[in-house]
């Protein structure tokens, strides 16, 4: 069964600004022509991820997953580079899922973990996974404040990222012990990590479709995407530059975006 939970949230845009350090230049990608995505999610936002992000990304594609419906087995998940798993409900079905994803991992599979992921997080939600997720602890707050985001010099999750506008990274977290920390926000809050207990795990402090619920103004928000996917999947990114364009998709909730706002759920609050 579905579950669709919270009422209330504050919102505050956090304007992140990256900044190159001692010169940073990404090396040169030895990544695929095509990276197999598959995209999981308890609620319909695996649907609008699948649809919107080929719009803004290059060289990628996508499978959607309804978690709430069923658990992807080992030789279903083993046809995927990478796995997306975010959460914006719940279902009776998430820990199984967060099991096979685990599994998976252990395996050498890899997996991008994104908000709304950390809300539930905790007391073995998502079962297995959490033994071996790149961040520990128990959520204080969906919300923040404008801010600043630093990245580590020569990391390319940060290739052809110039600056990074965002709403949602949940409070309370630090990264577990022997997990690497690739990017802080200034106040101290981490936006990114990853560890690999064998395949890779990267875990993303942001929410990948925003776009339905803010105003996203620039493509950085899609090309951090697309590198969270690549890095996880090939520990490399795109080395093209930086696109710095109108993304090709409907936002600021207005239009296409609006039409698929849910006001129960989380996201959607204004």
């Amino acid at each position: 069964m579905r579950k669709s939970v919270f009422s209330t949230t504050v919102m505050v845009i956090i304007i992140a600004v990256v900044y190159s350090v001692n010169g940073c230049s990404p090396g040169n990608s030895s990544v695929p022509d095509v990276t197999k995505v598959l995209v999981m999610s308890p609620d319909y936002e695996f649907e609008r991820a699948v649809e919107v992000f080929p719009l803004n990304m290059q060289g990628m594609e996508f499978t959607p997953w309804d978690v709430a419906d069923s658990t992807p087995t080992q030789g279903q998940l083993n046809d995927f580079d990478v796995v997306l798993l975010f959460a914006n409900g719940s279902s009776d079905n998430d820990s199984n899922a967060a099991n096979a994803l685990h599994d998976y991992v252990m395996n050498g599979g890899n997996v991008v973990l994104a908000t709304f992921y950390y809300y539930y997080r905790g007391n073995g939600y998502w079962g297995r996974m959490e033994s071996i997720d790149p961040v520990i602890g128990n959520l204080i707050s969906n919300s923040s404040s404008y801010d600043t985001l630093f990245f580590d010099a020569d990391h390319p999750l940060r290739n052809g990222v110039d600056t990074l506008i965002t709403k949602y990274h949940p409070t309370g977290y630090s990264v577990r012990p022997g997990a690497t920390l690739i990017a802080s926000y200034n106040n101290g809050n981490w936006f990114a990590a990853y560890n690999k207990p064998n395949g890779r795990i990267l875990a993303i402090n942001a929410f990948p479709t925003e776009f339905d619920y803010g105003y996203i103004p620039r493509i950085e928000f899609f090309r951090l995407w697309e590198n969270a996917l690549l890095f996880a999947a090939w520990g490399e990114t795109s080395n093209r530059p930086s696109d710095n364009v109108v993304p090709d998709v409907p936002l600021g909730g207005g239009g296409e975006a609006r039409i698929h706002k849910n006001l129960n759920r989380l996201p959607a609050i204004q």
